[in-house]
C-alpha cells in the first residue's frame, strides 16, 4: 500500500486546532519541531499546517531562535494590526445565532471562544457601527429547555481535557457513571470525536482493550485524567457510525416501519428525523416512515410520544415494546 503523503480531513482539523492552543500558550514561542514532538506527527505536517493557518489569516508570530540562527520560534502574536474586521450584517447575525443555540455550552471553551470573536468585533468598530452590532443579539433568543448544563468548574474542566485529548490523540483515564448504573466504572478511553444531541454533549470513544466504539455522555463523566500516553486513530467511519443511530445509542441496525397518522403528517413532513430516512405520503394522508438505524429504546419512546398517532410496524420486537410501555403507562394514568 502506498505510503500517505497528506493527511485526510479527519486528521488536519484536530491536529490545526491543537497548533493554534499550543502557540496561544507560549510567549517565547516554540520550533516546528517541538510542535511537532508535542502534537506526535512529523515536522513536515507542522509546516504545512503553519503554511495554512497563515494563508487564512491568522496572526502567527514567527522570530529567530537566539540560539539557532536558521531556526524559527512560532507564537500567535497579539499585534492586532494583522487582523481585518470584514463581517457583514448577516455574518454577524450568524456569529449571535451560534452563540444563541449553543448557549447550553455557557462558560465552556467553545462558548467562550465565541463570545470572544464578538467582543473583539465590537471593539474594532465604531461606535455607531458597535451598537448596530449588538442589536443583532435581539433578533436570536437561546429559549433553552431540557438542556445539560456545562457551567459548573469541575465539569468545565472536564469537558476543556476532553477537547484537548482528542486533539492530540492522547488517552483518558475516566470515571464514567451510566444512566443505569448504581455506581461509576474505571475506564481508559480512546476519545476520538465530541457531538452535541438535544442540548447536552455526547463523545465516540474506543474502548481500551476492547473491541468497537461507544457512546460517552460528556456528563455522566466523574473525574477525567489526561494521559501522557498517545493511542492511534482507528481506521473507521465516524460518520457512517453516527448514521447507524437513531439517536445517541450505537446498535446493530434495524429496518424500521412507522405508520404516522394524517394529524401528523404536517409535523413529520418538515422536520428530519434522520439523514437516511425515507418518507410516503399516503392517499388518505398518513406518512410512512422507514429507517435503517438502532437505538430500540430512543425509538419506542419517540413513537409514544406521538400517542395513538403513530404505529410502530416493524420491527416486530420493538412494536412488541412499545404496547407493553403503553399498557404501563395506561395502567398508572387510570
Amino acid at each position: 500500500m502506498p505510503k500517505r503523503t497528506r493527511p485526510a480531513a479527519e486528521d488536519t482539523i484536530p491536529r490545526q486546532w491543537a497548533l493554534v492552543r499550543l502557540m496561544q500558550s507560549t510567549q517565547k514561542g516554540l520550533t516546528a519541531l517541538q510542535l511537532a514532538n508535542q502534537l506526535k506527527t512529523p515536522k513536515t505536517n507542522v509546516e504545512r499546517d503553519l503554511q495554512v493557518l497563515t494563508a487564512a489569516g491568522f496572526p502567527i508570530r514567527s522570530v529567530q531562535d537566539p540560539q539557532h540562527r536558521q531556526r524559527l520560534l512560532y507564537s500567535m502574536g497579539a499585534d492586532a494590526s494583522r487582523t481585518t474586521v470584514g463581517f457583514g450584517a448577516a455574518e454577524l447575525l450568524s456569529l449571535y445565532a451560534a452563540t444563541s443555540v449553543l448557549r447550553f455550552l455557557a462558560n465552556t471553551p467553545v462558548h467562550m471562544d465565541l463570545e470572544s470573536v464578538l467582543q473583539k468585533v465590537r471593539a474594532q468598530l465604531a461606535d455607531s457601527p458597535a451598537k448596530a452590532v449588538a442589536g443583532l443579539a435581539n433578533i436570536f433568543t437561546s429559549h433553552l429547555r431540557d438542556f445539560v448544563s456545562y457551567d459548573d468548574e469541575e465539569r468545565r474542566a472536564i469537558l476543556d481535557d476532553l477537547l484537548d485529548a482528542m486533539a492530540r490523540t492522547r488517552k483518558v483515564r475516566v470515571e464514567y457513571q451510566g444512566a443505569d448504573a448504581k455506581r461509576a466504572k474505571p475506564y481508559t478511553l480512546w476519545p476520538l470525536r465530541v457531538f452535541a444531541h438535544h442540548s447536552a454533549l455526547y463523545f465516540f470513544a474506543a474502548v481500551e482493550n476492547r473491541p468497537g466504539v461507544r457512546t460517552f455522555a460528556v456528563h455522566r463523566i466523574q473525574t477525567l485524567e489526561l494521559l501522557s500516553e498517545t493511542f492511534a486513530t482507528p481506521k473507521l467511519d465516524l460518520d457512517a457510525h453516527a448514521d447507524s443511530a437513531f439517536g445517541v445509542f450505537i446498535e446493530e441496525p434495524q429496518d424500521v416501519e412507522i405508520l404516522f397518522a394524517p394529524e401528523t403528517a404536517r409535523y413529520i413532513l418538515e422536520r428530519t428525523f434522520h439523514p437516511k430516512e425515507h418518507k410516503q405520503q399516503l392517499e388518505d394522508g398518513s406518512v410512512r416512515y422507514r429507517v435503517r438505524a438502532g437505538g430500540q429504546h430512543e425509538m419506542v419512546a419517540w413513537v409514544l410520544s406521538f400517542g395513538g398517532a403513530a404505529t410502530l410496524v416493524t420491527p416486530v420486537a420493538w412494536r412488541r415494546e412499545a404496547a407493553d410501555r403503553a399498557r404501563r403507562a395506561v395502567a398508572v394514568h387510570t
